[in-house]
């Protein structure tokens, strides 16, 4: 059976088994579509379990790799375990809500109003919003608030204490924000008096984790696989080159268009599409002869039979020609990174790479902040740490200090 129909006769059949149709194609666009086109990269069709195992390992490594969550991982591959079980029973269990909280009365009627008149949240963040709602309400019943017109900030500041202690920074933050929302909601609509405006202004510290930098022995093995005598690998080969030696995020290179490299001055002028702030940078000889390379025998080649008219330099190889997108130059990248059987990491690595080298070599942060186009200085101090020979050097010398006991070493 095909993959493709496989797997929109399954999210028919998680709307059919109780799930919600946000539910089913939510899991469709997140982990059904990623395996479609894993099967189409390997050129299958029909399923294969080969291709449902790639799929899962992959999703393995990145969690190893700290790229994703626990939670995300074990959605994936559920999700994908669900599918192949499908293809074969065609059946899929019922959702399983767990402790789901159901909320009848008068917050039940509240939370009914809310999910018919509130337009605040997106399609995606509706379900979220009606989620904390059926919480937060469950706790003011718990605590003997019947109306919400009885809400206070005591009340308010005590709720969030309790989801302090309950989630992570990140999950805290995002379910505080959809909160003041809905009370923003509940104000405009009469329902309560005030709403809690400044209560819910504090921001929620999010420790930032740290991801590694490819390593240049990996960079290296990366751009020895790219075949540079055919058209595909001469874009591929200028796209990875200036991913690495000026640490371009995706989708900048993406949108790099012909007439913003200045071949007589020997720089590179953009827009970020990011920040939207002006950068310059020096086109360096290898980066400017990967280009002069693709442009000349790559972009226009005896291949095409028609030159593509449009004005980025980044072009698909494939018909109907047409500017690759960012999301195409992360693909690319994984594909190199594939074949050369390295652990899982991203384009963006590369920039992390590029910011790294400079920390190492002792180059000023406000220079590396200016190279990699950083509008806040304090997105370029996470390089610091990335050097682990000088934070090395900045470790103190323990000797003669009591241990616990009166011992000294």
């Amino acid at each position: 059976m095909k993959i493709q129909d496989v797997s929109l006769k399954a999210v028919q059949a998680m709307i059919d088994a109780g799930y919600t149709p946000f539910s089913a194609w939510n899991e469709y666009e997140s982990i059904y579509a990623p395996i479609i086109r894993l099967h189409n990269k390997y050129g299958k069709n029909e399923i294969s379990e080969e291709v449902f195992s790639e799929y899962i390992k992959h999703s393995e490594n990145r969690y190893k790799a700290e790229n994703i969550v626990y939670g995300t991982y074990r959605r994936l591959t559920s999700g994908a375990e669900r599918l192949l079980t499908f293809s074969k029973s065609e059946r899929i269990g019922r959702p399983h809500h767990g402790k789901r909280i159901n909320i009848g009365g008068y917050y039940g009627d509240l939370l009914t109003f809310f999910s018919e008149k509130c337009d605040l949240f997106s399609k995606t963040n509706k379900p979220l919003a009606l989620s904390d709602l059926r919480q937060h309400f469950q706790w003011l019943q718990v605590n003997g608030i019947r109306n919400i017109n009885s809400v206070n900030s005591k009340n308010i500041r005590d709720y969030l204490v309790y989801c302090a202690n309950k989630y992570q920074a990140q999950t805290l933050s995002l379910l505080k924000n959809r909160l003041k929302h809905s009370y923003a909601f509940f104000a405009a609509k009469g329902y309560v008096d005030e709403n809690f405006n400044e209560i819910f202004s504090f921001k929620v510290k999010i420790p930032k984790r740290i991801k590694p930098a490819v390593s240049q022995k990996d960079i290296a093995s990366i751009l020895t696989q790219i075949d540079r005598s055919s058209p595909r690998g001469k874009r591929d080969y200028a796209i990875l080159l200036l991913g690495t030696i000026t640490g371009l995020r995706s989708c900048d290179i993406a949108k790099i268009k012909l007439n913003d490299i200045d071949w007589h001055r020997g720089e590179i002028c953009i827009i970020q599409q990011k920040t939207q702030n002006s950068l310059v940078l020096p086109l360096t000889r290898d980066v400017g002869e990967a280009l002069k390379d693709y442009i000349l025998n790559g972009r226009i080649s005896p291949v095409r039979t028609k030159l593509c008219d449009y004005p980025e330099v980044f072009l698909s190889v494939n018909t109907p020609c047409k500017p690759i997108i960012r999301n195409g130059i992360g693909t690319i990248y994984g594909f190199y990174r594939k074949k050369a059987d390295l652990m899982h990491s991203t384009f963006h690595d590369l920039r992390r790479a590029v910011g790294k080298n400079m920390v190492v070599a002792e180059i000023p942060i406000t220079t590396v902040s200016q190279v990699l186009g950083h509008a806040d200085i304090d997105s370029t101090k996470q390089y610091i740490s990335l050097d682990s020979k000088h934070l090395k050097e900045c470790a103190l010398d323990f000797s003669g200090i009591s241990l616990k006991g009166g011992r000294t070493q």
